[in-house]
């Protein structure tokens, strides 16, 4: 991936402290989060934003959007404290540790890691518009295309993109394009059941946390706690059964913050640790399941001659119920799938060239045999079923 927004070199390892004010941080965006979340549904309600029952939605009744309103906002007051606190403006002791590091950060790359930032975050405003008012009334699909496009386009200008060792800017462009608008909408089309996508945002975040503070990656590593912790306030009042749902403003948000910030990253080389040049791909363990989700339910459609980008109930969560999974069991399945990958990600990046294929062909069984399993149940199924 790209170059962090950090420099390995000096900001090795973090230490315990510096664990502490990203807690501290996460702590703050989950309590802003679950105030923010009824507000937001009186909101949603009081205006009329809600998801009404359809052929290819489980819910009963009309139920409100607007989560992703309380995760936006939770997630940009909370980063706007931590800067008035890098300014100096706003006392947050506990914050001191990460400002230290945040400093050593601006002394090496001046204001590269701010125009860095700053992109990433302008993105994800024009996402949270973009979802904010399809929500509302809808959006042309290739509008939406887009808007995405234009966000991944920016990201990459600023800095933040794939290059997987290829010095070759064209490429280099397709390959962050394709992600960013990938992981998106893999996001987006995730959010199909209670809790789900904001469960699955939550694992991923965490992981990639993880490999953030393996990697001494600091800004990547405060905004994924902070992004952890606003969803970990709205899961409380999304998990099944859901009170309120994210809606398109708060999964295209996820979406693009989790592409962005797994670009951010460094999976190889000496801030990681890593001694695999595999270790790039780390990414991609972490968000096997919903990439498969994606490619899944596309083949699916695509073989049925129905449009792709019309909404079904052929996502993996749906064939999970149709095997005799309850809702919630079909969830915390693919919260445990997720979990399994992730952690297999976070050996990934310690391992050298056969161990990091290992993992590699670890993550491709697992999927591999999901999606036997599937069609051996789909092959035996009587007709008319």
């Amino acid at each position: 991936m790209a170059p962090g927004i950090t420099n390995p070199r000096i900001l090795n390892n973090m230490d315990h402290t510096l664990l502490l004010s990203c807690l501290g941080l996460l702590l703050a965006a989950t309590v802003l989060a679950l105030l923010l979340v009824p507000l937001a549904k009186r909101i949603a309600l009081s205006t009329g934003l809600l998801d009404h029952p359809a052929d290819h939605k489980t819910h009963a009744g009309a139920t409100p959007y607007g989560g992703g309103i309380a995760i936006f906002c939770s997630f940009v007051l909370v980063l706007a404290g931590a800067y008035l606190a890098a300014s100096r403006l706003l006392p947050l002791p506990f914050l001191e540790p990460l400002l230290v590091k945040l400093e050593a950060v601006a002394q090496l790359q001046g204001g590269d890691a701010l125009t860095r930032f700053g992109a990433m975050l302008t993105g994800g405003v024009l996402m949270f518009v973009l979802g904010l008012l399809d929500d509302r009334g809808g959006m042309h699909p290739y509008l939406k295309l887009c808007t995405q496009i234009a966000a991944a386009v920016l990201l990459f200008a600023s800095g933040i993109r794939i290059t997987l060792f290829i010095d070759y800017w064209l490429i280099n462009l397709l390959l962050t394009v394709a992600w960013m608008v990938g992981i998106t909408n893999a996001m987006n089309l995730l959010d199909n059941m209670d809790g789900l996508s904001a469960g699955v945002g939550i694992i991923a975040a965490t992981f990639f946390f993880i490999i953030a503070v393996q990697a001494g990656q600091v800004l990547v590593a405060a905004t994924l706690a902070v992004l952890i912790g606003s969803l970990l306030g709205f899961l409380c009042y999304n998990f099944s059964p859901a009170s309120i749902f994210m809606g398109d403003a708060g999964s295209l948000f996820l979406g693009y913050l989790l592409g962005a910030l797994s670009m951010a990253g460094t999976y190889y080389g000496t801030g990681s640790g890593s001694r695999s040049i595999l270790a790039v791909v780390m990414p991609l363990v972490v968000l096997a399941i919903p990439i498969f989700d994606t490619i899944s339910v596309m083949v699916i459609r695509w073989r049925a001659g129905k449009p792709l980008m019309v909404g079904d109930q052929n996502h993996f969560s749906h064939r999970l119920v149709r095997l005799g999974m309850s809702r919630r069991g079909a969830v915390l399945t693919i919260y445990l799938l997720c979990a399994t990958l992730g952690l297999s990600a976070t050996v990934l990046v310690r391992l050298d060239e056969i161990g990091a294929m290992l993992v590699l062909l670890h993550t491709a069984g697992i999927l591999g045999v999901i999606a036997l399993l599937e069609y051996a149940v789909h092959r035996n199924k009587p007709q008319g079923q």
